[in-house]
């Protein structure tokens, strides 16, 4: 229980705060209040609407006990959406499945895909673009090139876990959980600096992946020292869950303490940007 609560915590925060996807939809509110009106809307409305996904999933589990001919078409557990929508929805309903599931696939591909695009040539290749129409040209083709990377991925890393909930655990929260210890770095610490996120960022990766490959090197490990392998077999132990959370806890900590290894900012740079140097909201807001 703790462990989802964490997740949950650590999603809701690194989407809310250091999703670009989600940062653009900011950047277009005419002012903070709009933008701030805009999240408690999500908040109170759609987030409501999640809970029919739990309540979905218990009435397909219902339905393959009671009918374990439909079951026994699944491979693993997986297949229980899949196989309740091609063998027990009628023709027509079963056609609207299938394409809200590609829609809402293709569109959330879409968002990432474009985001990442914008953020790689930004940050890698501004200098090779020197008008709009090499702009544009460059931007599809890191779009055509992180979707053949997306789809040599997914080829791939369905060997990471027993099933979709681990494997998305795996895959995202050790970036979402970096992403959020680097957030509120920024936001609350006025003592962190550019090197030590940096360092905190890396740090908090590492920690992260470590819990995972830990068990695949045990065998290794048991050979070289027994003693440091019975350690590991208790790491390699711990919940998905909680891989936000401790990607987060450790980018904060290791941030923190390699910034105090480096000057700290000077007073101008942090005007506005951390919460001790925000300045009141005024009415025109």
């Amino acid at each position: 229980m703790l462990g989802v609560l964490l997740m949950g915590f650590v999603g809701m925060l690194s989407s809310s705060g250091a999703d670009q996807v989600v940062l653009q939809t900011y950047l277009t509110a005419k002012s903070d209040k709009e933008a701030k009106r805009a999240l408690w809307r999500n908040a109170l409305f759609l987030k409501p609407l999640s809970l029919i996904y739990p309540f979905l999933g218990l009435i397909i589990f219902a339905y393959f006990q009671i009918h374990p001919g439909a079951k026994s078409l699944m491979r693993h557990s997986d297949d229980a959406l899949p196989v309740f929508v091609m063998n027990v929805l009628p023709h027509g309903v079963r056609g609207l499945m299938v394409v809200a599931i590609l829609t809402a696939v293709l569109t959330s591909l879409e968002s990432g895909m474009a985001a990442l695009s914008a953020v790689v040539q930004t940050h890698l290749f501004s200098h090779r673009a020197a008008d709009a129409a090499q702009s544009v040209r460059l931007a599809r083709i890191i779009m055509v090139a992180s979707g053949v990377i997306v789809a040599a991925a997914a080829l791939w890393v369905e060997t990471l876990g027993r099933n979709i909930v681990q494997i998305l655990n795996i895959v995202m929260y050790p970036f979402s959980g970096v992403l959020l210890g680097i957030f509120l770095l920024g936001v609350l610490v006025r003592r962190a600096n550019g090197a030590g996120a940096l360092i905190g960022a890396v740090a908090g990766f590492l920690v992260t992946v470590a819990i995972p490959l830990s068990g695949r090197a045990l065998p290794l490990i048991d050979a070289w020292s027994p003693g440091m392998a019975a350690t590991v077999r208790e790491l390699s132990r711990v919940s998905t869950f909680y891989f936000g959370f401790l990607g987060a806890v450790a980018t904060v900590v290791f941030g923190y303490l390699a910034s105090l290894c480096y000057p700290p900012p000077v007073a101008g740079q942090l005007e506005g940007l951390t919460h001790w140097s925000l300045k009141p909201e005024s009415d025109e807001t």
